[in-house]
């Protein structure tokens, strides 16, 4: 509470600036015997000449003790901050651009946003129908499956075709287009390990058997028992190095 906060709780109030006198609360005062003032340190300073207790002085005006102190000044919010992590270019089969997806980090986690360009120029949001990543990879014969972008680069990097779907995993994410794409191919799909993450791969498998020529599903524990929850291939050739990685993801 500021000084003048707690004067104007006050009768009989007498003086300016930070040395006040008023009638004291606590007891039938008639003659100012309160004096109040405010210390270097912005507490509020009382004392009754009659002999008052600060304690009965500020119970009698409705306030406690605290009140006696500043109010602490309010730092304004912290503004969050985020960062690009990556972008993923989403092309058709032949590599023409379509959208841009970028990875934000942020104090609470990750976020994504989409962008387009119209006669040059950058425009938020997704246009068209959503594709799958690295779409040029369906012209192989053999092709794994994974749940984002992050993991399709990693196995891109080891010259290891494969696609995602556009918004993660999750059900009913897994588009018919997809499976259009994914006609009389050879798949493997490699599960995150999560629930989410297997519940997904489930029903991706689900999607392309009878449509296309194979469909494998990998589970990474099998290979990599120690990986945590939420561990992904990208997670599996880091923990075990490239090499070891990929001979346990050929097995």
């Amino acid at each position: 509470m500021t000084f003048e906060e707690f004067c104007s709780h006050l009768q009989g109030i007498e003086g300016k600036g930070k040395q006040r006198t008023a009638l004291c609360p606590a007891h039938g005062d008639k003659h100012q015997s309160l004096s109040v003032s405010e210390g270097e340190d912005g507490r509020i300073l009382v004392k009754c000449h009659y002999g008052c207790s600060t304690k009965d002085i500020v119970s009698a005006m409705g306030l406690t003790l605290q009140d006696l102190f500043p109010t602490p000044e309010k730092k304004p919010a912290k503004k969050l901050e985020r960062k690009i992590v990556a972008t993923y270019n989403y092309t058709d089969i032949d590599g023409n651009f379509l959208n841009q997806k970028t990875r934000w980090q942020t104090p609470d986690g990750k976020t994504f946003t989409w962008s387009h360009k119209e006669g040059g120029q950058w425009r938020k949001g997704h246009k068209g129908p959503p594709v799958l990543y690295n779409l040029p990879a369906t012209k192989r014969d053999f092709l794994y499956i994974v749940e984002g972008e992050k993991d399709v680069e990693t196995l891109k990097a080891q010259n290891f075709p494969a696609v995602s779907g556009a918004h993660g995993a999750g059900k009913g994410k897994w588009l018919p287009q997809y499976t259009e794409a994914l006609k009389g191919k050879e798949v493997a799909i490699i599960q995150d390990n999560d629930e989410n993450g297997k519940a997904f791969a489930l029903e991706i498998a689900q999607a392309l058997t009878g449509k296309t020529k194979s469909v494998k599903l990998l589970d990474l524990s099998r290979v990599w028992p120690e990986i945590p929850e939420k561990g992904d291939v990208s997670d599996m050739l880091e923990a075990m190095g490239q090499i070891e990685g990929l001979r346990a993801l050929l097995k």
